[in-house]
């Protein structure tokens, strides 16, 4: 084990590579900080983290068992424990998430408090503006990018979900840009590629098929539609 020893670091069982890597570092153990300044916070109890990557868990103080892997990865996160962040920025403005998993370029990049336990997203720039929204699955490309506090949302796909931002959305959207342009709409099942691909405010929708409900814009004036079965109701 090598333990820097330009910093303060006093506890065994840490393997610290890289300049001023676990730099601070006095009473966290069993600690894995590799890269320039990764773990450099490490003030408090700080133990069974792993760190790779210019600056990952740069901040980190009592957070526990966390593995941040990539260029500023879970960069500002203090005393969060049980996260998983892979990717540049991934996981980058979080001080006290928990048991979080962020994969992915920028994905989950925003200030995620603890309220967004156990968070998932999967894919670049994923979640990438969560702040206290809880219960989100985000897996593909720039799926529910922008939604901050609202929660309980499932997207999957290319931008599935992409400009959600409502609290207490409660959506489902499976396949390519399903729900693409969704903002406020909630309490939708929305499957298939390109499904509802243009509405913003609908409520209470069920549309499935490639294409259903698609191209046009359908307001909450038709909340409750069901569409079922490829370009059914296509404007």
């Amino acid at each position: 084990t090598y333990q820097n020893l330009s910093g303060t670091n006093t506890e065994s069982g840490n393997s610290l590579f890289g300049k001023n890597a676990g730099y601070n570092n006095v009473t966290g153990k069993e600690n894995t900080y590799i890269g320039y300044q990764s773990g450099y916070g490490g003030t408090g109890s700080n133990t069974g983290n792993t760190g790779v990557g210019f600056e990952s868990l740069l901040d980190i103080t009592s957070g526990e068992y966390n593995t941040s892997i990539g260029w500023k990865s879970g960069h500002n996160l203090q005393d969060g424990d049980y996260n998983v962040f892979i990717g540049n920025y991934a996981g980058e403005g979080t001080t006290t998430g928990e048991k979080m998993t962020f994969i992915g370029g920028a994905s989950g990049r925003g200030v995620a408090t603890d309220t967004a336990i156990g968070s998932v997203g999967i894919g670049y720039s994923t979640l990438n503006a969560l702040t206290s929204g809880e219960g989100n699955v985000a897996v593909g490309y720039e799926a529910l990018a922008s939604e901050d506090s609202g929660g309980y949302s499932t997207a999957i796909g290319h931008q599935a979900l992409k400009v959600q931002n409502v609290d207490n959305a409660n959506n489902v959207a499976i396949g390519y840009n399903a729900a693409v342009a969704m903002t406020t709409g909630k309490e939708n099942v929305i499957i298939g590629n390109n499904a509802a691909d243009a509405s913003v405010d609908v409520d209470k929708a069920v549309v499935i098929g490639s294409s259903a409900m698609g191209n046009g814009n359908v307001t909450s004036a038709a909340d409750g539609t069901v569409a079922i079965g490829k370009v059914a109701l296509f404007a």
